[in-house]
């Protein structure tokens, strides 16, 4: 009774390859965090600029979701670019190499 084993041979450089694709998630977070500071520090700016009818409380509202929305369209712009480099690494995997006549 042969069964299929459920484990990995070792590669030492799996280990470097994991590192990598981490420290994109952990620059794409980095840049977001960065666009939301920013997009926070543009609307206190604009602060005294704002319309006399807008309320305090609508201005504040109005700044988180300025800042949350360029964290959220940062990270998931990093999400849809690691799905297409998996994706197309998937194709160049499956796709068979020809076979040159020498």
């Amino acid at each position: 009774m042969s069964k299929e084993a459920d484990f990995e041979l070792f590669d030492p450089s799996a280990k470097y390859q994991k590192r990598s694709e981490d420290n994109v998630g952990k620059n794409l977070g980095r840049l977001g965090i960065i666009g939301g500071i920013g997009g926070v520090a543009y609307m206190i700016r604009n602060f005294r600029n704002r319309s006399p009818d807008m309320k305090l409380s609508v201005y504040v509202i109005h700044t988180r979701l300025l800042a949350q929305g360029t964290v959220i369209g940062v990270l998931s712009l990093g999400m849809i670019y690691q799905m297409y480099t998996k994706m197309t690494n998937k194709r160049e995997v499956t796709q068979p190499q020809p076979v040159s006549a020498t």
